[in-house]
């Protein structure tokens, strides 16, 4: 007897149950739920299944209620003895009717796991006898003999190929490959002589052909809820539609910022007279009304998109601007970020770990110390990518930054044996924590039995398998370093000994978290029904973090420098309010139910100064004649009528050359905003 059927024979004996005549008929199988009168044993059941104990292996195979004229078919089972498992491929030109396979020609063990115990109940011997009700047709022994070769052959072939996998590795050690990374393309793209205000940051990262995508998308999308054939009340909000220009956006932005700054009950009481609630930048910048109807129009694409493309085209125009900007360290790190969302969308996610829970995913690619390069939104899944969807994440996130000498850093969700030679093949490092499971992994190492403190690792080639043990064991890859232990610090000052792929997964893997921590303490998403908002503001807020990194780095170059700071700055300049403005000035004393769009003496440079020498006096009489009839004369108001409302007053300004006639409530205003004309 050969070395290759001794070890068949051994793995049928150990995977091969003993059978049982007192098994349950009715037992809860996970399926459907029977009585006892419903039962009726049957050598031509409809179904069975059967469970062994091998692995948990679980046996699900249907028998064919026709007569003796179909083709017969053995289908050899899934093997798994000492970590090694089994999956041959048999041919079959009926497996699709007795095992429900997709594939009528190519049957893998993946898919379909058959019991030996279940296959011995019809055949006493699994190559030399039909699985089926007796037949006489001579063709089928001449089939089955060809069955037996290809399963004999198959199974052998299976067998020594996954006894020679561990055999590639070894514990040799070879030199790191150096791709010599270029840093003369690290830093700012930009003139940082240009950049003076947050404002102007912030234009950089979230460019001005982006805001104007954003008011040509919301013009369009208000004109065409205005023009709908709904019934509106006479005040309703959707009756008439004033198109937004790029100033009152830019201020509707800036509001959106200023309220993840302030926690109110409801987006209403911000523009609230209640004593409680007051705020009176907010009423002096634009209407409750108006912000909202803004919001309500509020979209980055034509009307006419569906699903996801309301926001793929906006995403990839940030994501460019990200990177056509700045250009990233040797460090890269790649993970998930989750914003909350649990309304109804097809592709919502759920992550355990995260705060949110359920919300839109998104895959981010970031320098190691948080700055955003890239980000790739879950869209739900794709049969096309089946098993090679991560890979593809991984790949095309780097797209930009291969073959420069980058190192990556992943969490297990990415990581693999094939992922990492593929990164080296593109000049490109990588180090991360590996799931047990992934194909190509060294089984025996996998399942090492390792005591705290203990590091073993594996190479195969260039790439780096380890396991360490601290509080758990922790599975380790790697092409960028040797795996050795060494003595590190940790923040109280204790020594302890870790693995350098540890260390430097610790130090280099934060990137995505980082945002995510600095987004959420000033985060502008409110809740809303329409995910594609949500995408919108989040959206936002990367531009923002991202502004404010480049700024604090290579503007101010101060360490201390807050975002609370930056932001409330760039508030200001987004809503055009000038920073000697107080509070008080701001507090509105005329009606509120006159216009806001020429409210503009916070926003301008409000200074007592330009007001000096002009006080206004009552018009004089244009003649003697007329002093018997009446005692004062009337003109129209110069701001009034600017305003486009009729209203005479008997006032001019003493100190104007035009003597312009102006009445007391506009005064103030015509000489803030038109003192020169």
């Amino acid at each position: 007897m050969s070395q290759n059927e001794h070890i068949i024979r051994l793995l049928l004996e150990v995977s091969t149950p003993e059978t049982s005549d007192n098994d349950d008929p009715c037992g809860d199988d996970g399926g459907e739920f029977y009585s006892d009168e419903d039962y009726r044993p049957s050598s031509t059941s409809e179904s069975s299944k059967e469970e062994i104990g091998m692995g948990g292996i679980s046996t699900r195979h249907r028998r064919s209620s026709s007569s003796s004229n179909e083709s017969n078919a053995v289908v050899s089972p899934s093997l798994q003895s000492d970590g090694i498992v089994i999956n041959p491929v048999i041919q079959s030109p009926v497996a699709e009717q007795y095992f429900c396979q997709k594939n009528s020609n190519a049957v893998q063990t993946e898919n379909l796991d058959v019991s030996f115990q279940s296959l011995e109940e019809e055949q006493p011997n699994i190559l030399g006898a039909s699985c089926f009700p007796s037949n006489d047709n001579m063709d089928l022994s001449r089939e089955l003999q060809e069955v037996e070769q290809s399963v004999s052959q198959g199974v052998c072939d299976t067998v020594l190929q996954q006894l020679n996998d561990d055999d590639e590795w070894s514990t040799s050690t070879i030199p790191i490959i150096d791709f010599n990374f270029d840093g003369s393309s690290t830093g700012p793209k930009f003139d940082l002589k240009q950049i003076e205000t947050p404002l102007d940051m912030f234009k950089l990262v979230f460019t001005e052909n982006l805001i104007d995508q954003i008011i040509h998308c919301t013009n369009n999308y208000g004109i065409k809820l205005t023009n709908q054939d709904r019934p509106h009340t006479r005040n309703s909000r959707n009756c008439k539609f004033r198109p937004v220009d790029q100033q009152e956006i830019l201020s509707f932005l800036g509001m959106c910022l200023l309220q993840g700054q302030l926690k109110f009950p409801v987006r209403r009481s911000f523009f609230s007279n209640d004593p409680l609630y007051y705020h009176p930048v907010f009423q002096y910048i634009t209407s409750g009304r108006r912000f909202e109807q803004i919001l309500r129009c509020l979209c980055v694409a034509d009307d006419k998109a569906k699903g996801e493309d309301k926001v793929l085209d906006f995403i990839r125009s940030l994501n460019h601007n990200f990177q056509s900007i700045y250009g990233p360290s040797k460090e890269l790190s790649i993970d998930e970020s989750l914003i909350l969302f649990r309304g109804r969308v097809y592709f919502r996610q759920y992550i355990k770990g995260k705060k949110a829970k359920y919300g839109i995913k998104f895959y981010v690619l970031t320098t190691a110390d948080g700055y955003v390069l890239d980000m790739i939104m879950y869209r739900g899944k794709d049969d096309s990518e089946a098993g090679k969807k991560t890979q593809n994440i991984v790949l095309k996130l780097l797209e930009p930054y291969v073959l420069k000498g980058h190192h990556v850093f992943m969490d297990n969700f990415y990581n693999s044996v094939e992922l990492s030679q593929k990164l080296l093949d593109l000049q490109t490092h990588s180090c991360g924590t590996l799931r047990k499971n992934r194909k190509l992994n060294p089984r025996a190492l996998m399942y090492q039995k390792v005591k705290k403190g203990e590091h073993y690792w594996w190479r195969k080639g260039q790439i780096y398998v380890s396991v360490w043990k601290d509080k758990r064991p922790v599975h380790m890859i790697s092409t960028r370093d040797h795996p050795k232990l060494i003595e590190v610090a940790n923040r109280h000052g204790k020594m302890s000994t870790k693995p350098t792929e540890v260390i430097n997964y610790n130090s280099f893997m934060g990137g995505v978290d980082r945002v995510d921590q600095m987004i959420s303490y000033y985060s502008s998403p409110r809740k809303s029904i329409r995910w594609y908002k949500r995408v919108i503001f989040h959206c936002l807020d990367v531009a923002v973090w991202n502004a404010f990194y480049l700024y604090k780095k290579y503007v101010k170059k101060d360490k201390k420098y807050k975002s609370i700071e930056f932001r409330d700055k760039l508030i200001k300049e987004m809503c055009n309010i000038s920073e000697n403005v107080k509070g008080s000035d701001v507090v509105r004393k005329d009606s509120m139910y006159s216009s806001r769009r020429f409210n503009k003496h916070i926003v301008e440079n409000s200074n007592v100064a330009a007001m000096k020498g002009h006080w206004p006096i009552v018009m004089p009489v244009a003649s003697t004649s007329d002093e018997g009839k009446r005692k004062f004369k009337y003109l129209n108001c110069k701001m009034c009528t600017k305003l486009k409302k009729r209203k005479e007053t008997k006032y001019i300004c003493k100190g104007c050359a035009q003597r312009t006639p102006l009445c007391p409530e506009c005064f103030e205003d015509w000489h803030i905003l038109y003192s020169n004309e």
